[in-house]
């Protein structure tokens, strides 16, 4: 597992290399030739924030391609957090928070895509991916399947999306020795903070 210090658990970085995982990677792409990592960042473009201000990644009805939009509409923590008191690390902990995650499909394969959260309760892998990438696990109840119809890629490019909502129950970790910022950037000319001497 690649170290994510310092911070672990759910986030929205988090949860978007687990979609990656679960739909779609494949063994072959981890050999680091060119090819693979230029379709490995084209597939990761297709997970996106659900946001309006995005473009379509889908282009005309010629598009093959399906895409995944995803929100983490609440996060709560459940236990007290604790201290890794005497390790030296500063690591703090909170042993169980809940996760509400809302994820979106749009393309050719949506629905079917969607359908699959429905069917992911005793899938091995999908279960190994939530606990190494988000230290968690996701809850057996996934919500209903909501089609929806959405238009805010422009005039004429309306579709029907799928959504589905579920919980993830997940221990996060984080690392309270954190540095002071060491690189700002300002642009030139001078600063002026009204209200100093007497101005």
């Amino acid at each position: 597992m690649v170290p994510r210090n310092p911070y672990t658990g759910v986030s929205f970085k988090s949860l978007k290399e687990f979609l990656f995982y679960m739909y779609f990677f494949d063994e072959e792409l981890v050999e680091p030739t060119d090819e693979n990592k230029a379709l490995a960042k084209k597939l990761m473009s297709l997970i996106v924030p659900m946001q309006h201000n995005i473009n379509n990644p889908l282009q005309g009805d010629e598009a093959t391609d399906t895409f995944i939009q995803y929100w983490i509409s609440r996060d709560e923590r459940w236990t007290q957090d604790f201290n890794h008191r005497g390790a030296g690390t500063g690591a703090n902990s909170v042993g169980v928070k809940l996760a509400y995650v809302d994820v979106r499909f749009v393309g050719a394969q949506a629905e079917v895509w969607a359908k699959a959260f429905h069917h992911l309760a005793k899938r091995d892998k999908v279960a190994t991916y939530m606990l190494e990438i988000c230290g968690g696990r996701i809850l057996e109840y996934v919500e209903a399947i909501t089609p929806v119809n959405i238009d805010y890629f422009g005039v004429g490019n309306s579709t029907i999306a799928f959504d589905v909502s579920f919980k993830i129950e997940y221990t996060e970790n984080i690392d309270l020795n954190w540095k002071p910022l060491t690189l700002i950037v300002l642009g030139p000319g001078d600063i002026t903070i009204e209200g100093q001497n007497g101005e």
